[in-house]
């Protein structure tokens, strides 16, 4: 039991960067959009950043499911 609130601890530590980065470009998404200043540049870059954001926290739970 100790070692799974260690691994949740860590988890939840290691998670906040992603997430914060996942906020912050959905966030300005939709900011740009709603503005219509939206470019498909920065629209493809903020996928991109939040797709490779998605894979590190799935790698996350696949290396903890492996414990």
């Amino acid at each position: 039991m100790k070692n799974q609130k260690i691994d949740i601890s860590k988890l939840s530590h290691r998670w906040k960067q992603p997430l914060s980065v996942i906020s912050l470009a959905t966030t300005s998404l939709q900011i740009q959009k709603e503005m219509g200043i939206l470019s498909d540049d920065f629209f493809y870059d903020a996928t991109n950043r939040i797709l490779k954001n998605i894979e590190q926290l799935s790698e996350d739970i696949k290396t903890l499911n492996q414990k």
